[in-house]
């Protein structure tokens, strides 16, 4: 009978754990993939800003880079 209970709580403490790692990996997950896109919606804008100020800049290249930056903020 001791056994029976000892398995029984050792299931259950391994199923609150897989669930709270699972929770804890989703969330994480998100949290990283959000600071992911801010940094490359940045990193985007810098380069725009760094290559706007020659006039050889291609109008296309531009419209390219706002175009990615629509992306990164719409697929969420």
């Amino acid at each position: 009978m001791r056994e029976f209970f000892k398995r029984k709580y050792n299931q259950g403490y391994a199923q609150g754990h897989l669930k709270g790692w699972n929770e804890g990996f989703d969330t994480g997950t998100k949290k990283a993939v959000a600071e992911a896109r801010k940094v490359f919606v940045k990193r985007i804008q810098k380069e725009i800003k760094d290559v706007s100020t020659p006039m050889m800049v291609d109008k296309e290249f531009l419209d390219g880079l706002e175009r990615a930056i629509e992306l990164i903020r719409r697929e969420k």
